[in-house]
């Protein structure tokens, strides 16, 4: 299996433009230590595609701060959002890596 290693461009959402340009610049390719094999990748790719299906190029940085703590800080609820499930799917796979 190849390993890849997280970018940081792999992450990136679009924001809105003034919320997008209040955010400092991602880290270096190398500050991510973490080598995450494809299907990781794929899992990243596609929560990322949920989350902007639902908001678009509207998301704010405060709303994306709200999902990751929603997906990473809290129970599982059964009437969670589909990118919520599939952003705590790929967390939980990031972090068994």
């Amino acid at each position: 299996m190849t390993q890849n290693t997280l970018s940081s461009s792999a992450m990136w959402l679009k924001l809105s433009r003034t919320p997008a340009m209040k955010l400092p610049p991602p880290p270096q390719e190398e500050y991510f230590p973490c080598p995450l094999d494809d299907d990781t990748l794929f899992m990243l790719k596609d929560a990322s595609a949920s989350i902007k299906k639902e908001f678009g190029s509207d998301l704010t940085a405060i709303q994306l701060e709200e999902i990751l703590t929603v997906a990473t800080d809290t129970t599982e609820a059964e009437d969670d959002p589909e990118y919520i499930v599939k952003l705590r799917d790929v967390a939980e796979a990031v972090k068994d890596a």
